[in-house]
């Protein structure tokens, strides 16, 4: 989806507008269940622009709306971004809670794709918990998962989690 990749190319607001007409076209089709996909785009959108609490109220909702269809992967998505969110708002219990379920159920079913991003937020989730130890293991970890998965991103994010813990 468009807003998606605008959102992956750093495009805020244009990923913010798709995600919007999105939405606005679930709405007129009466699509109710659909409308899980453009509000998690919204949901990392707004916490890409520091909209906090718009970012919470839209990742809350594509979740509730995931949880009664079972869609697995927007679930680890919505998990994941509220996890990372609670990162920005350095409240580690509540990323290490989110990131938890989120690397749990992608374990579970199987997704590598999300893995080396969520261990990553565990590194920085222990970091910020003063658990160095931990967050040593889950960026060594992210960093491995995301060099074999081509995971150019994320395995920026691991090496800077662990430069950081090197200081």
């Amino acid at each position: 989806d468009r807003s998606t990749l605008y959102g992956y190319r750093g495009e805020y607001e244009q990923a913010m507008d798709m995600a919007r007409r999105a939405l606005a076209r679930c709405e007129e089709a009466n699509l109710p269940l659909e409308r899980r996909l453009p509000l998690g785009d919204l949901g990392a959108a707004a916490m890409a622009m520091g909209a906090f609490d718009d970012a919470c109220r839209y990742l809350e909702e594509s979740l509730a709306i995931t949880r009664q269809i079972a869609d697995r992967t927007q679930e680890i998505l919505c998990l994941g971004h509220l996890g990372w969110l609670y990162l920005r708002l350095e409240q580690p219990t509540k990323a290490l809670e989110h990131l938890h379920a989120a690397l749990a159920l992608a374990e579970r079913v199987g997704s590598c794709t999300e893995q080396s991003w969520l261990l990553a937020g565990l590194a920085e989730a222990y970091r910020l918990a003063d658990d160095q130890d931990r967050a040593a293991d889950c960026a060594y970890r992210a960093l491995a998962l995301a060099r074999r998965t081509g995971r150019a991103r994320d395995e920026r994010i691991a090496r800077h989690i662990l430069q950081s813990l090197s200081r």
